[in-house]
């Protein structure tokens, strides 16, 4: 998919558009015999991403996320035996922005749009493990905005 990280320590305006009409997935197939420690094994898809964080006076930020496909998707599939402990995780995501900082004006806005289904899948064949993590999860549009207080400043 489509992902961006904008960083500055100054007056920042962003102007952020994707869309994303292709095939966004992750798929992980593992066979594991015999591990002395903890397995991870994880899959990650997202269709538009974008992370802004900035420390100004001044943040404005506009966001359009359009993922325009049939379905981002993440899977494991996976055999494990004999192993210390395993962790699986299955993460999907349509669009997603995450923004923070501590400037006194600091206007957001977001538009995300998301067609298709987000599907997340793990399957797991597990013997003789110790602590075993299964985990999916599958988000269509997630925002985060975060507003550091500067306490007056």
């Amino acid at each position: 998919g489509n992902t961006a990280e904008i960083v500055t320590m100054n007056d920042t305006f962003v102007d952020n558009t994707q869309v994303d009409k292709g095939d966004v997935g992750a798929t992980v197939n593992a066979t594991v015999d015999s591990a002395a420690g903890y397995v991870n094994l994880d899959a990650a898809a997202a269709c538009n991403s974008v992370d802004v964080s900035t420390d100004p006076n001044v943040t404005a930020v506009n966001s359009r996320q359009t993922c325009a496909m049939a379905d981002p998707e993440a899977t494991v599939n996976a055999s494990v035996s004999n192993a210390g402990g395993v962790g699986m995780t299955a993460t999907a995501v349509g669009n997603q922005l995450t923004t923070d900082s501590n400037a006194a004006h600091f206007p957001v806005n977001s538009f995300q749009q998301n067609s298709g289904a987000i599907v997340a899948n793990v399957n797991a064949s597990v013997t003789n493990v110790g602590a075993v993590d299964l985990s999916a999860a599958a988000v269509g549009n997630s925002a985060q905005i975060v507003h550091f207080d500067t306490g007056g400043h």
